[in-house]
């Protein structure tokens, strides 16, 4: 976390009564990736990880729009 934030990385955390551990890719407007998949050797070959990886342009705006929300009521 340190290492991220010194290197100019944003990290929200959002405080609520009902909390997901997940990860959020948004690529392009057209592409969205959600799931507890790390981006790390750990999580491809060891760990019982998923993600769900979304090609649909309505979905990833609503996607978005969530994680907009969200973002409003994070630190």
């Amino acid at each position: 976390r340190r290492w991220l934030l010194r290197h100019g990385v944003q990290l929200f955390e959002f405080r609520g009564s009902h909390t997901l551990h997940a990860k959020l890719i948004i690529i392009d407007g057209k592409v969205s990736v959600l799931g507890s998949h790390n981006l790390d050797y750990l999580s491809e070959r060891r760990n019982s990880e998923v993600a769900l990886l979304v090609r649909d342009v309505v979905c990833t705006e609503t996607v978005r729009g969530i994680y907009g929300n969200l973002l409003k009521q994070s630190t």
